[in-house]
């Protein structure tokens, strides 16, 4: 990967679900802000793509901004409660322990709806050099 896309990659993974949150290793976060942290991004064999996996955390009642991804999220809740707002579908409830799928360009809004952090783990299969998230205005 050259630099300039090394440095898109990391510019991109200071979006959690839409919000621009900086976040770096040893760096303290301020409460009542959501938080993400990448833990692996990997060339797929499937020329053009990465894997990426990341871990986050949505204070109660706090929403991301209506956004997308240039590839498929996968998403495992491990603690509290989010409702997910999807382009052409109801909303989705999804609980501590259950997990969802986001298409490719698919708009959507999670918010955390239950009266604990929202804690997950996201896997994101997306284009490479492209921005992880896309947010609608």
């Amino acid at each position: 990967m050259n630099s300039a896309a090394r440095a898109s990659l990391l510019v991109a993974v200071g979006f959690l679900v839409g919000v621009v949150v900086a976040t770096a290793v040893g760096k303290a976060q301020v409460p009542g802000e959501i938080k993400r942290a990448i833990l692996l991004t990997k060339p797929l064999a499937a020329q053009g793509y990465n894997g990426v996996v990341g871990r986050g955390e949505v204070p109660p009642g706090m929403a991301a901004p209506k956004h997308s991804h240039p590839g498929d999220e996968f998403v495992v809740l491990l603690e509290g409660e989010v409702e997910v707002e999807l382009d052409g579908a109801p909303p989705v409830r999804v609980r501590a322990g259950e997990a969802m799928h986001v298409e490719a360009g698919r708009m959507h809004r999670p918010k955390s709806v239950g009266n604990v952090p929202a804690k997950f783990i996201s896997v994101w299969i997306v284009e490479k050099d492209k921005p992880l998230t896309i947010n609608v205005q």
